[in-house]
């Protein structure tokens, strides 16, 4: 059974639409995410964009000096690194000045090296162009707290004097409050924000392709996942309700019951109420019923009508939602296949010329019928 016909049975059986239901699961489980699961909360990260030497010189030249404070760093065996870090909020709520520890400010140490200068390098609006402030103590940089909406950032660049060949490092020190610690973290500057769009489509056209077709084929994955269990669970239950039924039908019915009723009974577990009211409608108008069966005995073996597929046709389609002309073929198959049906399994028989029901299987039906709706499980 195809998804679609699952669906369309499920629909068929419950009252409830199944498109409603599986969509109030998802965003039912949605809610439950952005309850319970999702952290809607700052995340203070500090990004270490870059760590470069300024002098990179491959062989020494005698005439270049570089000094600090009268000594000649490259003779002294030590060069200078430029250090950009990037304060950025990585999380899904702002950080607000409660957030910070007046006791414990936020900023970061040099360590494996001497820091010569500290300065803002960038913002990512101009409320921290003017708001935000590094100062300098010795070796380590403390940032004034500022509120920081999520993805906004800004840049700070340090010179730090180290030795040739140990670059230095950094350590994150201060509290926010719903943070244990402050990350340092490798990342790639970006010159320009790429746009969602951007994001989304970027890629050649095998690229895209490619994604187009491992969407799809998650998407039906999903779909199954949701669709295949509960359509296995709704024919489980309403197979052993139905079943129940008839087993309480044959301990209260004081009709004597032939092994010929089995096909009645039968066939409302495998197909509902609905298919035992039609094969008493069928045989109600005596001139209909000469009809219908000429009509199919007529065609049974001609090219129009194909009878393997008949059943697997007429049951999985929606013939409410079909077109005129589809709704008119199909409740021909549908009154093809239920008139082989009964005349197999002797529901109707010809006598003195003429097709009628079989007195005692129609009997049975109509006793079948009035007990169900009784117990008001026509939906079952």
């Amino acid at each position: 059974m195809g998804i679609g016909a699952a669906i369309t049975k499920l629909d068929r059986n419950f009252g409830w639409s199944f498109l409603g239901f599986v969509l109030a699961v998802i965003f039912g489980a949605l809610a439950v995410y952005s309850e319970f699961w999702k952290k809607t909360a700052p995340i203070l990260e500090f990004e270490l964009l870059s760590n470069t030497p300024v002098l990179d010189v491959r062989e020494k030249l005698p005439d270049l000096e570089v000094l600090y404070q009268g000594e000649d760093i490259a003779k002294a065996g030590r060069t200078l690194s430029v250090m950009l870090c990037r304060v950025v909020n990585h999380g899904s709520a702002n950080l607000l000045s409660a957030h910070y520890d007046n006791k414990a400010p936020i900023g970061i140490a040099v360590n494996g090296g001497t820091l010569i200068r500290a300065e803002l390098s960038a913002t990512s609006n101009p409320y921290l162009a003017t708001a935000a402030a590094v100062r300098a103590h010795g070796s380590t940089v403390a940032f004034e707290p500022v509120i920081l909406e999520p993805g906004e950032w800004f840049l700070v660049k340090l010179l730090v004097l180290h030795k040739a060949g140990s670059p230095p490092s950094l350590t994150a020190h201060g509290k926010i409050a719903g943070m244990h610690s402050i990350p340092i973290v490798l990342s790639v500057p970006t010159s320009d924000k790429e746009s969602f769009w951007y994001r989304a489509f970027s890629g050649s056209t095998w690229t895209q392709l490619v994604r187009l077709v491992a969407y799809f084929l998650g998407a039906i994955l999903c779909v199954a996942a949701v669709v295949i269990p509960f359509t296995a669970a709704a024919e489980k239950i309403t197979t052993t309700r139905r079943k129940k039924f008839v087993a309480r039908f044959r301990a209260v019915t004081k009709i004597a019951l032939d092994p010929a009723d089995e096909f009645i009974f039968s066939r409302y577990i495998d197909k509902g109420p609905q298919y035992v009211q039609r094969l008493a409608n069928a045989v109600a108008d005596s001139d209909r019923l000469q009809k219908r069966v000429e009509d199919y005995l007529a065609a049974k073996d001609g090219p129009q009508l194909d009878l393997l597929d008949l059943e697997q046709l007429y049951m999985n389609d929606r013939l409410s939602e079909e077109s005129p002309v589809r709704m008119h073929r199909m409740r021909l198959r549908r009154d093809y296949y239920e008139t082989g049906e009964m005349i197999r399994n002797m529901f109707i028989k010809k006598v003195n010329g003429r097709w009628a029901a079989v007195p005692d299987r129609l009997k049975v039906a109509a006793a079948f019928i009035d007990y169900i709706e009784l117990l008001d499980a026509t939906n079952v």
